[in-house]
């Protein structure tokens, strides 16, 4: 018998996995947050396996949120990078044309003015 496998449509949502199932990004994000959140850990295994757990948690989650997080293509870092740039610029945009005749003029008459200016002060 013939076994079908599955392709996806966009080629470009394949990647490349390394170890488990994860891809280099996910393993090294992983890897940071348990470097992160065993010494808590351990640190804080006197308060109890609960709130050491918790701690370990909350500890290890920002570099795992980094890891696992992407929409529309853009990993957390980039994704955050352009909020912070929508939520600073302008929200009101104006609509301004920009003539070349109009420029044209201005040109022409600040150089009669350096004309008028030139011949004044002689």
């Amino acid at each position: 018998m013939a076994k079908y496998i599955r392709v996806p449509k966009d080629i470009n949502s394949i990647r490349e996995k390394f170890i488990l199932n994860l891809t280099k990004r996910q393993a090294v994000c992983f890897l940071i947050g348990a470097c992160c959140g065993l010494p808590v850990y351990f640190l804080t295994k006197g308060l109890g396996i609960t709130a050491a757990v918790f701690l370990m948690g909350f500890a290890a989650s920002p570099a795992i949120l980094f890891g696992l997080f992407e929409k529309n293509g853009l990993p957390l870092e980039k994704y955050i990078r352009l909020m912070l740039h929508f939520w600073r610029t302008d929200k009101l945009r104006v609509y301004k044309t920009e003539s070349a005749f109009r420029e044209i003029e201005k040109r022409i008459e600040y150089q009669r003015l350096m004309q008028r200016l030139r011949k004044g002060g002689k």
